[in-house]
């Protein structure tokens, strides 16, 4: 079974547990192979030695803002 995943979007993890960590750059793969994009979102970097070349762009935010900021957008947009 082939997933056509373009966009992961990584809220509410640091990215310190492994299981996640292997899951994540797993998810990153397929969407890379898709020509898509690895967003994640956290007021924390994640390290670059690790994560360079897996996620595409940091927003320095606390998700649950960016989750307000984002339904926000979408809302002015259908008005």
């Amino acid at each position: 079974m082939q997933l056509d995943i373009d966009l992961i979007l990584i809220l509410g993890t640091s990215l310190t547990v492994h299981g996640i960590q292997k899951l994540t750059k797993n998810f990153a793969k397929l969407a890379h192979k898709n020509n898509g994009h690895v967003l994640f979102i956290n007021t924390t970097e994640p390290p670059r030695s690790q994560w360079d070349g897996v996620i595409d762009y940091w927003v320095k935010m606390q998700c649950d803002n960016w989750v307000r900021d984002l339904t926000m957008r979408d809302l002015q947009l259908h008005d």
